[in-house]
Parts: C-alpha cells; sequence; structure tokens
C-alpha cells in the first residue's frame, strides 16, 4: 500500500461503520421543499435539520454544525447571499459547504452564488437525482477533506502510484472497503477540482459576453465573436466530460432503489423528441414515429429512461447524412406468452451502418464508431457507455443492429419490474 493510502487509512475512527450519521441542514421557506429534500435525504441515511428562513438557519447552524447547507436564495429576511456571508466570515462554519438551490437562473446570480463562496448551484425545479449525486459528491470532498486533516502526510506525495499489492490480511473486507473509500473520495476530489475552474470559467465567459454586447464590440469584431464562441463550447465539452466521468463512477456504486412512475409511451415519447425536431429540420432529416397501438402504461424510472432515449436520439441526429430517416418506435413482447410481459424501444437512424465486428466494442469507455460525423457534433465517447449502464439499472438489456443501410439500437425493458428489486 502506498504512503499516501497508509496514512489516511490508519486515520480512519470510528470505522466506516461505526461512522455517526452525517447532517445536512436544510434552509428554503417553501414546506413542499423542505418535505421532499428531507424525505430524500434521510432515506439515504443522513440525519436531517431544517430552518424556512435565513435568521433560524444560522441559530441552528452555531448548535449542529451540519456537514453540509443546502441554501436557498429568495428568503424573507436575510436572504441566501447573506447567510452564506455570514458563513464564511465565521471560522467555526467558514469550511461548511453550501450549495446554492434557487429557481433563479440568470448568469449573474449564478455568479453572485459562486462569489458568496457557494460550491454549486441546482435550479430548480430540481430533479431528485441529479440533487441527490450533487450532495453526496460534495459529502464524499468534505469527508476526505477531514481525513486528510487528521493525517500525518509526508512530504512528497503522490496520489496516483498505483499502490503494491496488499499483504495478507486479518480482515480483507475492511481493508477494502478503506480502499473503496478512498478511491471514490479521490475520484470526487479529482472531479470538483476540475469543475470548479471550468464553472469558473463558463460563468466568466457568460458575463464577458453580456458586457461586450452592451458595448456593441461582438457586432463590430466578428473574431471575437468566434473565440468567445469558441471558449464556451470548449468550456461546455470538458465540463460534460467530467460529469459524464463521474457518472459512470456514480452508475457502478449506486444501488440505491429506482423512484418508479407510470409512464405511457404513446404520450411520453413524441413529447421527449421535441427538442429535437428543429436539429431535424435544420439538417434536412425525416423523423418517424411507430408506436403500437396496444402499448399499455408501465412503470419506470424516468431519471434512467430520459436520458438513455436522449443520447441515442443525439447519436441518431448526429450520424445520419443529409435526407435521412430518424425513427422511433415502441411495442409490448411476450404479452401473451408464459414469459415476462417486456417493452420494447428503438432508435433507428438511414444513411450508415456499423460493421458487425464492432457491436461488441461499441459500448466501451471512450470507444468511438469509425463513421464520419457529418454534422460535426463531436462528443465525450462515453454516451453509449452511460446508455449501457443505465438500462442497466432499469434491468433491461440494449442491443445494436447495422444492415440495409440503416443502424438500430433496441432497448428492451420489463413490462412488470421485479419487486424485490424496485422500490417506489
Amino acid at each position: 500500500m502506498s504512503s499516501f493510502t497508509s496514512s489516511i487509512a490508519q486515520s480512519f475512527q470510528p470505522t466506516l461503520e461505526e461512522a455517526a450519521p452525517e447532517t445536512i441542514l436544510v434552509v428554503d421557506d417553501t414546506p413542499d421543499n423542505l418535505y421532499v429534500l428531507e424525505a430524500m435525504l434521510t432515506r439515504k441515511g443522513f440525519q436531517v435539520s431544517t430552518a424556512r428562513d435565513g435568521n433560524i438557519a444560522l441559530s441552528q447552524i452555531e448548535q449542529i454544525m451540519p456537514d453540509l447547507i443546502l441554501l436557498d436564495i429568495r428568503m424573507p429576511g436575510l436572504d441566501g447571499y447573506e447567510v452564506c456571508d455570514r458563513l464564511k466570515q465565521n471560522p467555526r462554519t467558514c469550511d461548511i459547504p453550501v450549495i446554492f438551490i434557487s429557481a433563479i437562473q440568470s448568469t449573474d446570480d449564478k455568479v453572485k452564488a459562486f462569489e458568496a463562496g457557494g460550491v454549486d448551484y441546482i435550479t430548480k425545479p430540481f430533479q431528485l437525482r441529479e440533487t441527490l449525486a450533487r450532495v453526496e459528491s460534495h459529502m464524499r470532498i468534505r469527508r476526505a477533506q477531514k481525513q486528510l486533516e487528521k493525517c500525518d502526510l509526508p512530504q512528497q506525495v503522490n496520489p496516483l502510484e498505483p499502490a503494491p499489492q496488499a499483504q495478507a490480511s486479518s480482515e480483507p473486507s475492511h481493508e477494502l472497503a478503506k480502499l473503496n473509500y478512498l478511491k471514490e473520495d479521490f475520484l470526487s476530489t479529482i472531479s470538483h477540482e476540475l469543475r470548479t475552474p471550468l464553472f469558473n470559467i463558463l460563468l466568466g465567459t457568460d458575463v464577458l459576453e453580456m458586457k461586450m454586447r452592451k458595448l456593441n464590440i461582438l457586432e463590430k469584431d466578428k473574431g471575437v465573436a468566434h473565440y468567445l464562441g469558441l471558449l464556451n463550447r470548449e468550456c461546455q465539452r470538458e465540463i460534460k466530460l467530467v460529469n459524464d466521468l463521474l457518472e459512470a463512477v456514480q452508475l457502478d456504486a449506486d444501488e440505491e432503489p429506482l423512484l418508479l412512475t407510470v409512464l405511457n409511451l404513446r404520450d411520453w415519447l413524441p413529447h421527449a423528441v421535441e427538442t429535437f425536431e428543429t436539429t431535424i429540420k435544420n439538417q434536412n432529416q425525416s423523423l418517424q414515429f411507430r408506436l403500437a397501438s396496444d402499448l399499455l402504461p408501465f412503470p419506470t424510472d424516468l431519471d434512467y429512461l430520459e436520458p438513455i432515449v436522449t443520447e441515442l436520439l443525439q447519436n441518431a441526429c448526429k450520424f445520419s447524412p443529409e435526407g435521412a430517416t430518424i425513427a422511433i418506435s415502441a411495442k409490448p413482447r411476450n404479452r401473451d406468452s408464459a414469459e415476462s410481459p417486456l417493452i420494447e424501444i428503438s432508435v433507428s437512424n438511414s444513411g450508415v451502418e456499423i460493421p458487425a465486428s464492432e457491436f461488441t466494442k461499441i459500448f466501451d469507455k471512450f470507444y468511438r464508431i469509425p463513421s464520419s460525423d457529418p454534422w460535426k457534433h463531436g462528443g465525450t465517447g462515453l454516451g453509449l457507455t452511460l446508455v449501457q449502464k443505465r438500462v442497466k439499472k432499469l434491468n433491461g438489456t440494449i442491443v445494436v443492429t447495422s444492415a440495409h443501410n440503416w443502424t438500430t439500437f433496441t432497448v428492451t425493458l420489463p413490462q412488470i419490474p421485479d419487486g424485490s428489486a424496485f422500490q417506489v
């Protein structure tokens, strides 16, 4: 084991199993938001306290010293910015991470939130799974900081150094738990260190563009507009890469039950495709729906299903040439047989084929389909990897077929979820 790993592992007191529950304070003047967030975080094992305004929050913080704070911005009396500013001026509370939650989506407000000392910004209406992922990410960073404070680390530390094979231990499972904990903390810390400057660059770019527009600089100098747009696009691409890497790690580790919603595909799929209609029209492509008339509503987790369909449609638009057809279909399977009933969702596009020899590699991390990208949309190389992981979370399968100038990705999901694996 490396000296870095040994130093932190030796500091685990109490053990992972004996650790006291971590405390999160949720501050929001809307009772419904408090109820939803408290229920979600309590279910994950956190100890949750709530406050309905800034003054109550400041009083509670001094008493409970939470590990993390979810803080609304617009509240009667003290707003979230002022509450955060007071926390950062107090030596006892300055290190508590603050995640702002707000319905405000303007760039100026986001910049102000980070300048006030916030570590993240979640817009309302918030997605529960995304909110939980961000909370857990910052909690892992917080744990790592606390553990590092306890450690007497050597002067020369290389956290990327591969650890030699561990010697036989009388408690191998406990040692493995420590190493997994350290790995998660390290990945979260690294991702945080990458995301924070990227978000700051993106926010700075937005503010710069806003000020240049007011001064008519972008209209006068097209070169400035070009390079500003290039900076914005590249920053967005790097943020997506970091987010995709984080999600890939979280999907492997997450064992939380699914949050099921009864879904009617005949109503939902046309709505899900609406955001692609402009792109399809601009690329002179056509869209077809093939939705079986006997589709029945079925329970599924939209936080997983929606990004699956979105990614497959993005790929279909990306790799289809001008004049191509993009088709999305859904139909039941095994309804009248002794086998378990299934739902089959397919996204197809004409004008391109994938060699059969590539089928086994297509879901690998950073693998790129050996085909031209006629519209130069680019990507991270993780899209189909994440699709496959999400499909597995839904207890489903995904396969690709390609022939006769058509390529089809087919997702098969259970019509009736297994009660032992799913939970409403």
